[in-house]
């Protein structure tokens, strides 16, 4: 959270509480802000940066305090595609232990080198990231997917998986083969939400649910139609 008068006082705030004299908290910030590519916000108030800026002098003020871990929620929530990248170059500048809770894996997959994943509070599966992050059997029953460019990258195989010569026809039939796939698994998801709702006495979440879980059924019987009138 950024509450002082300029980007500089924001991420000076740690230092000078630790009780660091004043040119080793200057040195410290413009250190920070350098690394993380915010020098030049330095005497701009916090409430006009964009949010991958704030975001960004955010962290410059968490490492000015020189700490050995950095610990992180959900870093990438609400970033547009650039700053999310940024985001992550700028992570992967660190020599930081980083620990970081995100639903995004594709962040996760490109900045970590462990993966934890948690359901219903108990470590479900702990081991290299990359290995974790391609078991769609695992995921799945966690209510996760595979990280969108390995979801891209099956997309490709399944349409080539014929050949280079096949048809725009054929391939909108793989394609739809796909997304029955993943509706299903979608499906299965919403029906144990609704049970959930239904432990918690909101009828009116689980009944709307059942209704989504309803319409699916219908249009993955018209996926089915379209399969076969190919």
């Amino acid at each position: 959270q950024l509450f002082m008068p300029t980007v500089f006082d924001d991420v000076a705030f740690g230092p000078l509480n630790l009780g660091l004299p004043k040119d080793k908290v200057i040195e410290r910030v413009n250190e920070a802000l350098t690394t993380t590519g915010c020098f030049h916000l330095k005497d701009k108030p916090p409430h006009h940066l964009s949010l991958g800026q704030k975001r960004a002098v955010t962290i410059a003020g968490v490492i000015a305090m020189h700490p050995d871990i950095l610990v992180m929620d959900e870093p990438a929530s609400n970033l547009d595609p650039g700053s999310r990248r940024n985001l992550i170059d700028l992570l992967l500048q660190f020599r930081h232990s980083k620990i970081i809770a995100s639903h995004d894996l594709d962040l996760i997959l490109d900045v970590c080198d462990r993966c934890i994943v948690i359901g219903d509070g108990r470590i479900r599966a702990d081991g290299p990231a990359r290995e974790i992050l391609l078991n769609e059997e695992l995921l799945r029953e966690n209510n996760l997917e595979l990280p969108l460019s390995f979801q891209k990258r099956e997309h490709k195989n399944k349409l080539n998986s014929t050949g280079g010569n096949m048809t725009e026809l054929e391939k909108l039939k793989h394609l739809l083969k796909h997304w029955m796939e993943h509706n299903e698994a979608h499906m299965k998801t919403y029906t144990e939400w609704a049970e959930k709702a239904d432990g918690l006495d909101r009828k009116d979440i689980s009944d709307i649910l059942r209704q989504i879980v309803e319409d699916s059924n219908k249009l993955n019987g018209l996926f089915r139609k379209a399969e076969e009138i190919i």
